[in-house]
């Protein structure tokens, strides 16, 4: 689809919170208000936009639900474009693209601007640094789909930019942690933001992770790598020098991650046993359904149908159908 002109009269709707996003806008001329809620408060807000202005850019670039409500409060001119045609034009034209990222639409302006007091106290004037921040807010907030696309984005648009490592890092952490926990599991990443950090530099970020507050967590996500990459004996081996620390919380983690590597290694009646006495010792364990979803796994695989068919109806009963857990399970379930 080829950029189209549209005209809105007052009190029309352009799109609402939560639409399918694939497309961007500019308001050649008129008055359109976004709708939306502060992030950190709930509270209802409004934000103008100007004629000359992209507004929808955020979501449609990542192809993800408007997260505010676009209305026209006067007769109004727009130019839609599609997620293609806008990322074409930008690419091809580096005022605009130098200009739209600065400016990134009065949705990322102020989505940026909430980022940075949730991640930082201090504020960034670069606009490859607000870009990066809104990565570091999704992956924060265990958002981890949101975080892979705008860190990818980040690596197209400054591949050698001065916070490209660390984007790498944070790409590959967030993959890890979708693919280990699924979307929103999982324990928060601790985040140093290095756009507050005037010393920062590439050769820093290579020489220097600054990412973990412990070394039992950087022990813990140098494990999850290895679980990313199927290298399962050396997850294992990592997870086991967690158990030798005082740190519970990632004792806890690393405990429940040995029981997947027993799973995949095929050690199944191991990683029974393991999840059968991990879950008595941590029944209110965030992730239950998983670590019961491996028990289920397992009895499947030496062919004890009745007890896998016993655990999978016990995960369909604790969680919900949009869970991704409750999907698998319910797949796992019928192939029985």
């Amino acid at each position: 689809m080829a950029p189209r002109m549209i005209n809105f009269k007052p009190g029309s709707i352009i799109y609402f919170m939560g639409d399918k996003a694939d497309s961007v806008y500019l308001l050649k001329e008129g008055k359109v208000t976004l709708e939306f809620e502060d992030l950190q408060t709930g509270e209802e807000q409004a934000e103008f936009i100007s004629n000359g202005e992209f507004f929808g850019v955020k979501s449609g670039l990542i192809k993800f639900p408007r997260e505010e409500t676009a209305k026209v409060s006067a007769n109004s001119t727009i130019i839609e474009f599609n997620s293609n045609d806008f990322e074409a034009l930008i690419t091809k034209n580096t005022g605009i693209i130098l200009k739209m990222l600065k400016v990134f639409s009065n949705q990322l302006r102020r989505i940026g601007k909430q980022v940075q007091s949730l991640v930082t106290d201090k504020v960034t004037s670069d606009p490859s640094d607000d870009f990066f921040n809104i990565g570091e807010y999704y992956l924060k907030n265990k958002k981890y789909s949101q975080a892979i696309t705008v860190y990818n984005r980040y690596l197209d648009y400054y591949p050698t930019g001065k916070l490209s490592t660390i984007s790498k890092q944070r790409l590959a952490m967030a993959k890890s942690a979708l693919d280990n926990y699924g979307e929103g599991g999982g324990p928060t990443p601790n985040l140093e933001n290095p756009t507050t950090n005037p010393a920062y530099t590439e050769k820093k970020a290579v020489e220097e992770d600054k990412s973990y507050s412990s070394e039992e967590e950087k022990i813990y996500y140098k494990g999850v790598s290895f679980m990313s990459s199927s290298k399962y004996g050396d997850a294992f081996n990592e997870f086991k020098k967690v158990l030798k620390s005082d740190n519970e919380e990632y004792k806890i983690l690393a405990t429940f991650e040995i029981g997947k590597c027993l799973y995949y290694v095929k050690k199944y009646n191991d990683c029974i046993k393991h999840f059968s006495s991990f879950l008595s010792k941590n029944p209110k364990f965030n992730d239950a359904a998983v670590a019961l979803y491996f028990m289920g796994n397992s009895y499947k695989m030496i062919n004890d149908k009745s007890k896998a068919t016993e655990i999978f109806q016990k995960i369909l009963s604790i969680t919900k159908p949009s869970d991704d857990i409750y999907r698998k399970t319910h797949k796992a379930l019928k192939e029985i």
